[in-house]
């Protein structure tokens, strides 16, 4: 083919991007639209198993919606000049692959693009692992790296999907890249979303130290090394690298699958402390502040909320109570009544000494719900779910525990940083249901872990680096199980005053039937500039009128019908 023919009598090829075994990549135009596209093209006589490929592919990527996946607009089959051809119309990237940026800039890369890129990456993996789909070949040739500096995972043509017969491979045949192979591809050909999260570890450990962690001449020698050698630790071939990042890619490099993290999104997790603590600039950065709203409903099918919330100038938390006869409300309001005497000007010692003084109240706040607890022993399972962060005025600290949720929007990307510890979860983490299966299980809202009840009451504890422009979400379940992670995004990128995203959430939360108390926080990372004053905004700010900054508390839900003597906000339930 040459440029200028037309495909289909749709697509004007303009030039050849890439040439292989499978066929050919084009620059095209579609003259429908007058957009500009990729088109994979393929010739129909070539392998029947490549030609299934070939549309297993253009099916799997077709239903795969998320902006770390390059975006597939449809495929089709045509005549050209007596040949029968194939083609897959795709997104035009403006990058190139990730092995042709190793290529050219041999050994490590900065340990911040590396972790932001395998961010990238697991949010790519996890919209396909919800949708059943397990790619089988992450590696660098796989992502490409955008003008932007965005990472886009590409070709799924071996990837497994579940809601597609998979009858492609010889038996006992292997296929992939081998330097990125999980241990069980070798063994028993079995691969899950784990398999991908082994592969992804191949490929961060070849970001942080410029080579894979096991070498060979032959299929042979990388299986050995999969299945039985001990990778090195990254730090000893790149000493720049902190302990925590050894940790992390020898946990993804576990032979059992069982032994690395459940899923992408726990992943994700796990990341995003790491990238907060080793980005931070050399120089002093701007004074920041926090910019706040709360507000909580009791849901339409339940009388009085079990959830509670404080926001002010130092300290953010959503509390959720679990207990019949009021001891849930007792439960949520004992917890944050406990917290808010860390709402004063942050001490002067390190962020790791500020996550200790949040973990010590967490715990006090645990004592006061199991005595609640001892004293009412007629009800049982009282406790409480917990998310709180702690500002120092340039890092938070993250205490989490139960089924509340934080999120956080940072360069146009939703994170969650908490995990569930929920029974639905766990089964989650070992595969035994999907995501998507969770919310609706039976079992999604019932706690194995939460303050004041059971033996482990002990909250996951962080340190997390704020930028200017970042906005932090706590709720209650009875939000994240109602509103998508696509709504929360659309809403807390919309909505530029935080009270204006509290109430479109709640209002989305009650509109999918509020089965749930609705409580949440949300807070801005803003830049102070010298006429700033706490209280308001002096001439010159930034920020505008209608989101003052202010010092004034604001306590929502059970809580605020407490004996603790502060205004509640907006929205109380």
């Amino acid at each position: 083919m040459e440029p200028g023919d037309v495909l289909d009598a749709r697509y004007r090829l303009v030039r050849l991007l890439g040439k292989g075994g499978f066929g050919a990549v084009w620059r095209a135009q579609d003259m429908y639209t007058r957009g500009d596209v990729a088109i994979k093209i393929m010739h129909s006589s070539q392998h029947p198993k490549a030609v299934q490929r070939f549309i297993d592919e253009a099916i799997t990527a077709g239903h795969l919606r998320n902006k770390h996946i390059v975006a597939v607009y449809g495929h089709g089959r045509t005549m050209h000049e007596g040949r029968d051809l194939l083609y897959l119309v795709m997104e035009l990237l403006d990058g190139e692959p990730l092995s042709s940026l190793l290529e050219k800039n041999p050994g490590p890369v900065p340990l911040a693009h590396a972790l932001k890129w395998v961010l990238q990456i697991c949010d790519a993996l996890a919209a396909a692992h919800r949708n059943g789909v397990v790619h089988r070949d992450i590696k660098p040739a796989n992502v490409m790296i955008q003008k932007s500096g965005e990472a886009k995972v590409v070709d799924f043509g071996i990837a497994k999907n579940s809601s597609m017969p998979q009858a492609l491979t010889s038996t006992g045949m292997v296929i992939g890249s081998f330097p990125y192979m999980a241990p069980e591809r070798f063994t028993s050909n079995h691969a899950d979303a784990r398999s991908d999260l082994y592969s992804l570890g191949c490929l961060l450990f070849e970001l942080c130290t410029g080579s894979t962690p096991f070498a060979g001449e032959s299929p042979v020698n990388f299986m050995y090394g999969h299945v039985q050698l001990t990778p090195s630790t990254p730090s000893s071939i790149n000493g720049e690298l902190p302990s925590a990042v050894d940790e992390l890619i020898l946990g993804l490099l576990a032979k059992d699958p069982e032994s690395r993290p459940g899923d992408a999104t726990l992943l994700q997790q796990q990341i995003l402390p790491i990238l907060d603590t080793h980005s931070r600039p050399d120089r002093p950065g701007p004074r920041l502040a926090l910019r706040y709203a709360a507000g909580s409903h009791a849901g339409l099918t339940l009388p009085h909320s079990q959830d509670s919330a404080y926001a002010g100038p130092h300290l953010l938390a959503v509390a959720s109570g679990v207990g019949a006869g009021g001891m849930g409300r007792a439960a949520s309001a004992e917890v944050i009544s406990t917290l808010v005497g860390l709402d004063t000007e942050p001490p002067a010692s390190s962020s790791a000494d500020v996550c200790s003084l949040l973990c010590d109240s967490v715990a006090l706040a645990s004592n006061g719900v199991r005595h609640l607890a001892a004293a009412n022993p007629q009800v049982e399972g009282v406790g409480a779910s917990l998310t709180a962060l702690l500002w120092t005025g340039e890092t938070l600290a993250l205490a989490h525990i139960g089924s509340c949720r934080g999120y956080l929007l940072r360069d146009g990307e939703l994170w969650q940083m908490t995990h569930d510890h929920t029974w639905a979860q766990q089964m989650v983490d070992e595969g035994r249901i999907t995501p998507e299966e969770a919310a609706s299980h039976p079992q999604h809202s019932r706690l194995i872990r939460m303050l004041g009840n059971g033996v482990d009451m002990e909250p996951d504890a962080s340190i997390r680096k704020c930028n200017p422009g970042d906005r932090y979400l706590l709720c209650s379940d009875g939000l994240s199980s109602v509103v998508g992670p696509q709504s929360i995004f659309e809403v807390l990128s919309d909505r530029q005053v935080p009270q204006e995203a509290i109430r479109e959430l709640i209002q989305l939360a009650l509109r999918g039937g509020g089965p749930d108390n609705v409580t949440a926080v949300i807070a801005d990372i803003v830049v102070l500039d010298e006429n700033d004053i706490p209280g308001g905004l002096g001439k010159g700010s930034p920020i505008p009128p209608s989101s003052r900054l202010d010092d004034v508390p604001i306590v929502v839900g059970a809580v605020a019908e407490s004996d603790l003597r502060l205004n509640p906000g907006p929205l109380a339930g």
